[in-house]
């Protein structure tokens, strides 16, 4: 994947994500890449479940995470909602990104 996105022109970013590591820093990181970007970003994974995760959680502290499980799926991105108790974590302890 880093040839080819290279290969376009893109800037690669790294970012591992496991289903077992979410935490505010890691989310902190994806975003910090999101705004730092001069144009469009590429995120990827397997089945969708984590890059769509990560952006519920760069907006947990914007919408309550039922208003976030909605929006996903009524575009059918994402069909469950397994970190509803992770969100509002992040929410009370004022979002990621203030």
């Amino acid at each position: 994947m880093r040839i080819a996105v290279t290969e376009a022109g893109m800037a690669f970013g790294y970012n591992p994500v496991t289903m077992t590591s979410f935490s505010p820093k890691l989310v902190r990181r994806h975003t910090d890449a999101v705004l730092n970007t001069n144009g469009g970003v590429f995120a990827y994974c397997a089945t969708g479940r984590r890059r769509t995760m990560l952006w519920a959680f760069e907006f947990a502290h914007q919408r309550a995470p039922e208003d976030l499980i909605q929006h996903r799926r009524r575009v059918r991105a994402w069909t469950s909602h397994p970190c509803k108790s992770v969100w509002n974590g992040f929410t009370t302890v004022g979002g990621i990104i203030n």
